[in-house]
């Protein structure tokens, strides 16, 4: 999430460019709430299985979460 801020912040990437897998439903719904309670919106947070079949779109700079964040 550090990283999301950041490159949002410096205007390096555009927050819909960003993608930021989880291994788990719960702490995708975590990460999104921190993001929006720091002003980002427009990230795609989302499971790695689900970015399997597209949910996580293409031309989108990933980030993965691990399990202990």
């Amino acid at each position: 999430m550090r990283t999301a801020k950041q490159l949002t912040l410096d205007g390096t990437i555009r927050p819909q460019s960003i993608a930021i897998l989880s291994p788990y439903n719960a702490q995708g719904s975590e990460i999104n709430k921190r993001l929006l309670k720091e002003g980002i919106r427009g990230v795609t947070v989302c499971t790695i299985m689900k970015s399997q079949g597209g949910a996580a779109g293409k031309e989108k700079a990933l980030l993965l979460s691990p399990e202990g964040w």
